[in-house]
């Protein structure tokens, strides 16, 4: 690789020395003051720097591949995601408390009723909200930026809900703490009225 770029810069700097050369003879003055012994006009070729500007093989190759680069763009994580279902468990992954509307739709098309609902930091649903009819292997797990909840199968049957609330407030190391409230509701379930959470949570 190193001899052919040596070979390619050989070619260019030729190349512009014969750029130079043409130039010169084209931007050359016709004639200039006769000397004293009044011989032939002297030509005294103007020496001007070309308009094109050329590099080495290395500097070409190089910009090359600036103007070719792929610029690659980071996306977020979608904010929930749910898996499963068709007679098995549902995996519910929440990656931001954002959509809930949107989530509740997605359970639906599970064949779950849900009622989800996000709140501020620092702030939860005020208990008693529903009778909870959760069964066994309904369960939860946080990790350090996301919570799932795993629904067994034929958890939620007729006239019952998937409930769940969730606030998420920041940690001075930069963390964050989850209150996540989860269950199954047997009928009816009353509006979320919000509380502050307790000071040690």
């Amino acid at each position: 690789m190193t001899s052919t770029l040596d070979g390619m810069d050989r070619d260019r700097h030729a190349a512009v020395r014969a750029l130079l050369v043409q130039q010169a003879r084209a931007t050359a003055p016709l004639t200039h003051p006769r000397p004293a012994g009044g011989g032939a006009p002297v030509r005294r070729p103007i020496w001007r720097r070309p308009k094109l500007a050329l590099t080495s093989a290395g500097g070409l190759i190089a910009a090359g591949l600036a103007l070719v680069a792929v610029v690659t763009v980071s996306r977020p994580l979608p904010a929930y995601a749910v898996t499963g279902g068709n007679g098995g468990e549902v995996k519910v992954e929440v990656n931001r408390l954002e959509g809930a509307g949107a989530l509740e739709d997605a359970l639906r098309e599970k064949g779950i009723a849900a009622d989800i609902t996000y709140l501020p930091s620092r702030r939860a649903c005020r208990p008693g909200r529903y009778v909870d009819d959760s069964p066994r292997g309904l369960s939860l797990s946080v990790s350090a930026d996301r919570f799932e909840v795993i629904i067994p199968a034929g958890a939620v049957g007729a006239g019952e809900t998937f409930v769940l609330s969730a606030s998420v407030t920041p940690l001075p190391d930069s963390g964050v703490s989850a209150a996540v409230d989860y269950g199954i509701a047997r009928g009816p379930i009353s509006p979320c009225t919000p509380v502050d959470l307790p000071a040690n949570t």
